[in-house]
């Protein structure tokens, strides 16, 4: 017996209106006149036909519409597939990353191209940001929302909905549906940004520690995104464009080498590169500060009174109304070079702490009341002058010893001290609404009459940066009011993939000043030094 089947699929359809699907596309112009004739796509052999028996029984929902609505159904039919794996071009896929990027590297030498820095957000899904060779802004957003679908909110939706149903697999399937979605509109974007601007794209770096952000995308989401534009960016077409245009099915871009693993990835794949995330959202972006002094929790008084009467200069000034710290990054960094810093202790900011019902959450506060109020307690003759010599000779006397009462808590004044100095060094500041379980008197989950466990909202929408250093870059916050310094960075996750991108600078110049196989690791002294060069310049 013979059986004939008509291939169709919804572009092939009457009432099809929209824009065919890329598949279709290939699959319409394999056939075509100009590929045969110029062969960029071909069959790659291996063709099967599947069957797949319905899985599920038919439901009707009667709802707004005058038909009903069935359920699933695609799955309520008896199908035949049938899957024609196609190859693209001879080339595409026989090229190594290393001689991929070798040859693109002699490109970026003579290109003024464009850089786009994408952040892991804390208050967004992600943003990016697009800047020129001399770090001016040329383009910045947030990916929360794309195409009017606000992903972020649809997300916090489900994650409410995930705790109300005790963390149901059906809840947590629907959230990783959602961020598929998400993670393909992403690529999208990101694919027509490269394309208009001309621009390569950097990514924090997946090898390198990744820290969980409160909102961001996860790792696993993030390895997805990054092996997912890989694979687009090696054969890189747009459904609206002419088949021979630039970037049609027939002459697509390819911007990177074949995706091999996260553990063999260098520092870059094409136009795509990876850099190390640390400090980046924390970083002033007006005169390159970044926190340099770190205090271990458990140093002995001792420890803390050589690092606060040795390295560090507290004082007093008169002329902006607030205690200092003044500094050398070098006596904390080795590797960094020698430059001086003062921080102001009356910026504001934001600390965490656990409140009556034990949740934690976030209030305004400002370093310079904590520290008036450190040195009255513990009677400092002139709370206003050269605190670090009276430090000294109040320690070596033995006033400094056993705990009083600060901030309503029972402390030690080293500890006191160390406190303050890190929320100075604290330059951003950021709280998210978030849910938790409502909980009784005895800490048992409340649940409603329905039995489902009572969700509660905390937190609010707040990110911003307020620079300890003049001229004291601040972004749009409820406290103060904002100093962008000539710049539109909004908030910190703004902030954040702008810095990135400032690093795809640094890689764009080691490119140029090497010929081959550049450098393109930045580290913490690295950043340093080009931030101060950066400032001289400017």
């Amino acid at each position: 017996e013979l059986y004939l089947f008509k291939i169709h699929n919804k572009d092939f359809g009457e009432k099809s209106k929209g824009t065919q699907n890329t598949h279709t596309l290939y699959f319409l112009n394999l056939f075509s006149q100009h590929n045969l004739t110029h062969i960029k796509l071909r069959l790659a052999g291996n063709a099967e036909v599947f069957y797949r028996k319905s899985s599920t029984q038919r439901k009707e929902e009667q709802r707004k519409f005058i038909r009903p609505i069935v359920k699933n159904k695609r799955f309520t039919e008896d199908k035949y597939f049938f899957h024609i794996p196609i190859k693209i071009g001879a080339s595409v896929n026989s090229i190594s990353e290393t001689k991929f990027n070798r040859t693109l590297n002699e490109k970026l030498r003579q290109s003024a191209c464009l850089i786009i820095g994408i952040d892991r957000g804390e208050k967004h899904l992600a943003y990016y940001s697009v800047i020129n060779q001399k770090g001016e802004i040329v383009d910045q957003a947030s990916l929360n929302k794309i195409n009017d679908v606000d992903y972020c909110e649809k997300l916090r939706t489900r994650e409410k909905e995930r705790l109300e149903q005790r963390k149901s697999w059906k809840a947590i399937s629907q959230i990783k549906d959602l961020k598929r979605g998400y993670i393909s509109q992403v690529i999208h974007k990101l694919s027509e940004l490269v394309i208009k601007h001309n621009a390569i794209i950097v990514f924090e770096d997946l090898n390198m520690r990744f820290k969980e952000v409160r909102g961001g995308i996860e790792r696993s989401a993030y390895q997805q995104l990054e092996k997912a534009l890989i694979e687009k960016f090696g054969y890189l077409v747009f459904k609206d464009k002419d088949p021979l245009e630039a970037g049609g099915v027939l002459n697509g871009y390819q911007l990177s080498a074949p995706f091999e693993s996260f553990e063999k990835m260098g520092k870059q794949n094409g136009v795509i590169f990876y850099t190390n995330p640390e400090y980046t959202s924390t970083t002033d972006p007006v005169t390159g500060w970044r926190q340099h002094i770190y205090i271990k929790s458990d140093a002995t008084d001792n420890e803390a009174l050589k690092v606060f009467t040795e390295k560090i200069g507290i004082g007093w000034s008169d002329d902006k109304q607030s205690y200092t710290f003044s500094y050398d990054q070098k006596d904390f960094w080795e590797d960094s070079p020698a430059r001086k810093w003062v921080l102001y202790a009356n910026a504001p900011r934001l600390e965490r702490y656990r409140n009556d019902a034990g949740y934690w959450t976030t209030r305004e506060t400002n370093s310079n009341d904590l520290l008036r109020e450190l040195f009255e307690v513990w009677d400092f003759d002139q709370p206003e002058g050269d605190i670090s010599e009276q430090i000294a000779m109040m320690y070596e006397e033995g006033k400094l010893k056993g705990e009083k009462i600060i901030s309503e808590k029972s402390q030690r004044f080293f500890k006191a001290l160390r406190y303050a100095l890190n929320l100075t060094q604290q330059i951003r500041n950021s709280d998210s609404i978030r849910y938790v379980y409502e909980r009784d008197a005895q800490g048992d989950i409340v649940e409603d009459s329905q039995g489902k466990m009572v969700v509660k909202e905390i937190g609010e929408n707040v990110d911003f940066i307020a620079s300890p250093v003049v001229p004291f870059f601040t972004t749009p916050n409820p406290y103060t009011k904002e100093n962008l310094c000539g710049l539109v960075i909004e908030n910190g996750d703004a902030n954040g993939a702008y810095n990135i991108a400032r690093k795809g600078i640094m890689m764009l110049e080691r490119i140029k000043q090497t010929q081959a196989n550049p450098d393109l690791y930045i580290s913490k002294s690295d950043w340093d030094e080009w931030l101060m060069k950066d400032i001289k310049q400017k």
